[in-house]
């Protein structure tokens, strides 16, 4: 009985190096859709790329996602933000889940998810960063091998299923309890789908509007001898059960970054009061938006994030990450450039130093007062009148 195979064929549903990795497989018309949010479900803008899998933003600063896949960045809703060196941390080490968790730089200003204490049934939303779909598959004769290959294409999407059966043990190389859900044909929801290469640490949510998190996607199941690459109803989608782990993740979520000993940002200052981008010890983050020397993005585009690494960037509180002496621009027109000629932009220098330039973080490439200033201003209608006297005497 093929379904009796499905178990011991668990496949890892993650990918290394391909570029083409971003959406649940979905039954429901071409493939393509459901690329925007489902009305009222806040869990879509939770759930990001994660390199090249996914992960889900699950509030205080930390992101939940599968332990099998590499540490990234992750986007969400089109903004990329870092994670926080050394963060990883593995959910219930005894048990050796396939769960990980880590912290993000900076405030993605989105609520705390609800995470299940329950074993998910019913219907589910499962979002998240796997292939599209491809070509139609027939396997052999029998309807229900029907499918689809995995294809290409990177759009976050989501799609439904139910869930079969809860409370399994599933040994991947990591020892999970876990929910299955069967990619069905005939019967099955609107918008059946399945996971594929790529959707590991993607959510699987209660399918009621309430954006509770039941699940991280781990693995796909298939039939013995199925074709490599394809997704075939009758294949099933595996996920860890997050209620097995609830006061894990919830004891994890609970720790901030401003008050839990370690330099998170990197700017060599630690924690409430020290660093300035804690406003008390209950923040979950060091950095700090209004801060564009210390708020976690690269605001002037040069590869190098706040302070110390941005060059432009004299301290954390520094207010700009690109000053004049450190832009790669010749600003007043002398033909010296910045600090160092531009060799901080350009990779090397393309002129000479600008010599009113002390260091990277000046405002100005000229003096305040490049004009005559203002005692001189004033001098000059005496000056006038001093030389139509002296012409009128002589």
């Amino acid at each position: 009985m093929r379904t009796a195979i499905l178990a011991f064929l668990l496949v890892l549903v993650c990918i290394a190096g391909s570029p083409d990795a971003d959406a649940v497989i979905i039954s429901s018309g071409d493939g393509t859709g459901n690329t925007t949010g489902p009305p009222f479900v806040a869990a879509w803008d939770h759930v990001g790329q994660y390199g090249n899998n996914s992960a889900v933003y699950v509030g205080n600063g930390w992101i939940l996602t599968a332990r099998h896949v590499s540490v990234a960045e992750i986007q969400l809703d089109g903004v990329t933000y870092r994670t926080v060196a050394g963060s990883r941390v593995q959910v219930d080490p005894p048990s050796n889940p396939d769960l990980a968790m880590l912290r993000i730089e900076s405030d993605p200003g989105l609520a705390d998810l609800s995470i299940s204490d329950a074993a998910p049934t019913g219907d589910v939303l499962l979002i998240g960063g796997g292939l599209n779909r491809g070509a139609a598959v027939n396997w052999d004769p029998d309807p229900f091998d029907d499918g689809w290959a995995w294809g290409s294409g990177k759009t976050l999407r989501w799609g439904t299923n139910e869930v079969a059966a809860a409370n399994l043990p599933i040994d991947s190389g990591y020892q999970s309890i876990a929910f299955v859900m069967d990619f069905t044909e005939s019967g099955g929801t609107p918008d059946e789908s399945i996971a594929a290469n790529g959707d590991s640490g993607g959510g699987v949510f209660i399918d009621d509007g309430s954006s509770e998190l039941a699940g991280i996607m781990v693995g796909v199941a298939g039939y013995a001898g199925q074709p490599a690459a394809t997704a075939l109803f009758g294949n099933a989608t595996y996920a860890v059960q997050l209620s097995a782990y609830e006061s894990e993740i919830l004891a994890i979520r609970a720790e901030n970054s401003c008050d839990n000993g370690i330099d998170d940002d990197g700017d060599g200052d630690v924690d409430y009061p020290d660093d300035i981008g804690c406003q008390s010890a209950n923040d979950a983050f060091e950095r700090l938006d209004s801060l564009p020397c210390d708020d976690g993005f690269d605001a002037d585009g040069d590869g190098a994030v706040d302070y110390p690494e941005d060059v432009g960037c004299p301290s954390p509180s520094g207010t700009v990450e690109d000053p004049a002496c450190s832009d790669g621009i010749d600003n007043d027109g002398d033909g010296q450039i910045d600090w160092d000629g531009g060799a901080w932009v350009h990779g090397v220098a393309i002129g000479p130093i600008d010599t009113f330039c002390s260091g990277p973080s000046g405002l100005r490439e000229k003096p305040k007062s490049c004009g005559l200033g203002f005692e001189l201003a004033l001098a000059l209608p005496l000056l006038s009148g001093l030389r139509r006297r002296l012409r009128r005497r002589s």
